[in-house]
């Protein structure tokens, strides 16, 4: 039964973009970026950063795709973009945590069924907001039963650390999840150390990048309407999906749900009052979402509102989502009725999900089997990137 759950739940991930599942085509950085760079460098194309960051764990997945035939490259990154979603799934109901069965369903349907549009669903280029997910999962699991299992665990652990800013982000927090775990010395003094490197080597790389492109970056220039705007847009669809409601509803709503959360979040009891129980693991879970989305604030702050879910990248509420729900599925009122009522905000974020707009992206290039076609004709390969927005083709010369 359980595997037909989670075969409904790959399902509903490709019904959020079933153009792309039945008509494959590169997803702009998919073909521009990752396939590009493999096909031209092989293996030296593992290390290479994108835009200030290392994405350790999507370029993997590009090197493994270029073992495969050309003709079947965009149908590659689909289905490792469906493997992907099925591992989340199985750390979740398969590691050693400590939740209870019914969580671990809420939380794995909460990965699939989620307010957004077709932009974050099967597309390898925008798995990297997970990998703060997967880190956390990762230091949320309890010890591996032997030496062999523990060091594959760790083996993940590093490569989603080096997938994305979100793990820099998180740092401080992920480092207090490690600690209130309770893990085996080595363990913990290892997991710590890995943070603290990447995060160090990260945050250089990413300054370096900052330099040298900041006159990209947006600057401050919107009033205080459009950044309120933008931060009511970041609960409301969550519960409420893609209804765009009149200013003052949508601010007596914002202020009604985020009361709602509080109320619940804090109304655990902890019986033992120490630095590592100040917070319990879903105040963590929504203090992680909170961080993961002011940063992607900031990087809009020229237009605040651009990562609203009614704008051009709502692929940033993905993750803090996600961990929201988390955090409402393993809180533990000590009220039946404050219970009662996060069941009820669970469920319905996921009829919000249900309901919620689906933009199915029609790929407006021409097929990856007319491309390839005329690079026979051309002796090079044009790359053309989708959805529309992405102007720019990459031209690289074919292998004989």
């Amino acid at each position: 039964m359980i595997y037909l759950f989670i075969l409904l739940l790959l399902i509903l991930h490709i019904l959020r973009a079933p153009y792309v599942f039945l008509h494959p085509n590169f997803w702009a950085e998919d073909g521009l970026i990752f396939f590009a760079d493999n096909y031209e460098l092989g293996k030296e194309a593992i290390f290479k950063s994108f835009a200030g960051h290392h994405l350790l764990y999507i370029r993997i997945c590009s090197y493994i795709i270029g073992h495969f035939p050309i003709e079947l490259a965009p149908r590659c990154y689909v289905l490792f973009t469906l493997l992907t979603n099925l591992f989340l799934i199985s750390l979740v109901l398969f590691t050693n945590l400590n939740v209870s069965k019914n969580c671990r369903l809420l939380m794995i349907t909460s990965t699939q069924l989620i307010s957004q549009s077709g932009e974050s669903f099967l597309n390898l280029s925008n798995t990297f907001m997970l990998s703060p997910i997967f880190v956390i999962l990762l230091i949320l699991r309890k010890n591996g039963t032997t030496l062999i299992k523990e060091l594959f665990f760790y083996i993940l652990f590093l490569i989603f650390l080096l997938s994305g800013p979100g793990s820099v982000i998180l740092s401080p927090i992920l480092i207090y999840l490690i600690l209130k775990q309770k893990k085996q010395t080595k363990i913990v003094i290892a997991y710590i150390a890995s943070i603290v490197t990447t995060t160090f080597y990260s945050f250089i790389h990413i300054n370096i990048y900052m330099d040298r492109y900041s006159n990209n970056l947006g600057k401050l220039e919107k009033n205080e309407l459009e950044w309120i705007k933008a931060t009511i847009n970041f609960i409301n669809p969550l519960f409420l999906g893609y209804y765009n409601f009149p200013p003052l509803e949508a601010l007596l709503l914002f202020f009604i749900f985020i009361i709602i959360l509080f109320i619940i979040l804090f109304s655990e009891k902890s019986n033992v009052l120490s630095f590592l129980n100040i917070l319990s693991t879903s105040h963590v879970l929504f203090l992680s979402s909170i961080m993961l989305w002011f940063p992607a604030l900031i990087l809009y702050s020229h237009n605040p509102t651009a990562i609203g879910p009614f704008a051009a990248a709502p692929r940033y509420f993905y993750a803090p989502y996600i961990l929201i729900l988390w955090s409402l599925i393993l809180s533990k009122p000590h009220s039946k009725y404050i219970s009662g009522i996060r069941y009820f905000m669970i469920f319905t974020s996921f009829t919000a999900a249900s309901l919620s707009y689906c933009e199915y992206w029609k790929l407006d290039t021409p097929t990856w089997e007319q491309q390839l076609q005329e690079a026979k004709e051309k002796n090079y390969l044009e790359i053309r990137a989708s959805p529309a927005g992405w102007n720019k083709n990459r031209i690289i010369k074919l292998k004989e």
